[in-house]
């Protein structure tokens, strides 16, 4: 009864998600941009960095490991393919949520409170209309790294392939590496970097067989990319206290970063950790890229100890969503105005971590109990 229910759920999914292939008439921006134009070029025997020549004004930045990734995404109708990728999106975040549900077992209730809070985030709806790439990258190093002893061969071929945006490998492979180099490893760091290396190399293939020149292209894509205002804090304190901004933002990203390589210690709770402390160090990011914020929010409200430490995440994650979604419908939605929303989220992430892990306050353990 159960096999022949499970049936006729997946198959009412896959006729759902071909109607919705089939039928939607779909735009997103970045997609088109950085991905189907670039591989539609490639793939027609024409320089895939010259994507101006399809869509007027436009410009590729992605690296060339996701045009060779992806270079059969070339041969389909931007609109099938457009409709893929938000599939494949929305499949991967997905997936990496129930990642973490497995590894935790919570109530139901629990569940629909997490997937609600995860599908409503602002980064991840603006992540969707865009096409972007981070939903991607975030489900190849979890993949990679969220486990008790990550294989290096494995997590180097999935490092390479998440790497078309490298700023967000950057934290994830330095804890992985300072992870090996406590332990002594170094056989595991050759293999790693001989892997990335490797499939990197490999990835590149397409392009020097579909169009040798490429390189000259992507340079100047690179050369024509705008000095864009990020939602980072180098931006924002750069701009507001000049030099002194500057030492106050490297100061927060030392202690992210020494933050995430503490966490390593144990690679499950490490990944996590780097992912979302990586929009803390990294100084080229975007509102979208937040959603590298998710699993690490997901897995602390799932262990939170106590209803209060549970509820206030959740007062906290309303108050940034409310706030998120005024400045999109009331302002021009310039992106250095979502600054803060790494900043309150991951502090209060360390504060419900710090709660839980001294003990909980006598307060809080009178409220859990009346609620119980």
């Amino acid at each position: 009864m159960r096999r022949g229910l499970g049936f006729v759920i997946i198959l009412g999914l896959v006729i759902a998600a071909g109607a919705f292939v089939a039928t939607q008439t779909l735009t997103s921006w970045d997609f088109r941009s950085n991905l189907w134009s670039p591989t539609h070029l490639l793939v027609t025997g024409r320089d895939p960095y010259t994507v101006d020549v399809l869509f007027e004004g436009t410009n590729a930045i992605w690296l060339p490991t996701s045009v060779g990734a992806f270079f059969a995404i070339g041969w389909l109708p931007l609109q099938v393919a457009t409709n893929l990728w938000l599939l494949l999106t929305v499949v991967l975040y997905i997936a990496c949520i129930v990642m973490l549900l497995r590894t935790a077992r919570p109530s139901l209730f629990t569940i629909g409170i997490v997937f609600t809070l995860a599908l409503l985030f602002p980064p991840f709806i603006s992540h969707l209309s865009l096409g972007q790439y981070t939903v991607f990258a975030m489900a190849l190093l979890m993949l990679a790294f969220f486990r008790d002893d990550p294989p290096p061969v494995a997590a180097g071929v999935l490092c390479a392939l998440a790497s078309g945006k490298p700023q967000l490998l950057i934290l994830p492979v330095l804890g992985y590496w300072v992870y090996l180099i406590r332990q002594r490893r170094w056989g595991e760091m050759a293999k790693f970097a001989g892997a990335f290396a490797v499939t990197s190399i490999l990835l590149t293939l397409p392009l020097w067989l579909g169009y040798s020149d490429w390189l000259a292209g992507f340079q100047a894509a690179l050369g024509r990319n705008p000095g864009w205002r990020h939602p980072s804090l180098f931006v924002v304190l750069g701009e507001s206290w000049g030099t002194l901004g500057d030492v106050v933002a490297g100061m927060v990203a030392v202690v992210a970063l020494c933050l995430g390589l503490w966490r390593w210690q144990q690679p499950r709770q490490g990944i996590l950790w780097t992912m979302a402390l990586n929009l803390m160090v990294v100084p080229y990011v975007w509102s979208w890229d937040f959603v590298l914020l998710i699993p690490l929010f997901v897995a602390t409200l799932i262990a939170a100890k106590s209803f209060a430490l549970r509820g206030l995440m959740i007062v906290v994650y309303a108050a940034t969503w409310i706030l998120a979604i005024h400045i999109r419908l009331t302002t021009s939605g310039d992106e250095a105005q979502f600054w803060w929303m790494p900043v309150v989220l991951l502090a209060t992430i360390v504060i419900v971590h710090e709660v839980g892990r001294r003990g909980v306050h006598p307060n809080i353990r009178r409220v859990t109990q009346q609620a119980a």
